[in-house]
């Protein structure tokens, strides 16, 4: 097992946000949203802890001292930078040993520090190359399928699946944004996350919030009010 030291949280989060104006520095129950992510990060004692941001020190409220403040160049800022590109400018300037990175988003703050724990463990005892955060959705979705240029249809599952009853089908799950767990120096060399090698640590439905509008932000601060 190892130490919390061999760990580095990472916390992306930038100002820009088309739908929603500042949403990562936004008031969830009296506390930026931002500090709700970071604060789970350091309750792993001995992990360090990084925030990569575009938002200068002096405007972000509430601003942990124990966490790196990181300042983003304003390229790995825009719309259509991807996070594999600013995780990995944030691996090649900060990271000097092999390290363990837990990538933390700001906009799933129902996850609890236990959902972090679970996917540390997972991925210690694992040979995947990365363990993500699941959460079960509507199976209907594998009745989809392609239209190829010849018009021909092409099912995501299979031919089978077009026809059943919904209730019949395997159970899906999609990528909720949680938590990523990898090794820094394989996302290097992979050049991003994208693997056959991946293994999942599943979270209720109803803790899996991306916020992404003030109406998830209530959704948010109603789920939270109920809980504590």
């Amino acid at each position: 097992m190892r130490n919390n030291s061999d760990f580095i949280f990472v916390v992306p989060f930038r100002a820009g946000s088309k739908g929603f104006k500042d949403k990562n520095i936004s008031n969830l129950n009296g506390i930026p949203l931002y500090v709700h992510t970071l604060n789970q990060a350091l309750s792993f004692c001995g992990a360090e802890v990084f925030a990569t941001t575009d938002y200068p020190i002096n405007q972000l409220t509430g601003f942990p001292k124990d966490v790196n403040h990181i300042l983003r160049e304003s390229h790995l800022c825009t719309d259509g930078t991807t996070m594999s590109d600013v995780i990995t400018d944030f691996i090649l300037k900060n990271i000097k040993r092999k390290a363990t990175i837990v990538l933390l988003q700001v906009t799933s703050p129902l996850r609890s520090v236990g959902d972090i724990e679970s996917a540390k463990s997972l991925f210690e005892d694992s040979k995947f190359d990365l363990v993500m955060t699941v959460s079960k959705t509507d199976s209907s979705v594998l009745k989809y399928g392609l239209i190829t240029d010849g018009g021909l249809f092409a099912p995501i599952h299979s031919s089978k699946s077009c026809f059943q009853n919904r209730q019949d089908l395997p159970s899906v799950y999609r990528p909720n944004g949680m938590i990523y767990i990898f090794d820094s120096e394989w996302f290097l060399e992979n050049q991003g996350f994208a693997t056959d090698n991946m293994g999942v640590f599943i979270t209720p439905s109803e803790r899996s919030i991306d916020i992404d509008s003030s109406a998830d932000l209530v959704k948010a601060a109603r789920y939270l009010k109920c809980t504590t």
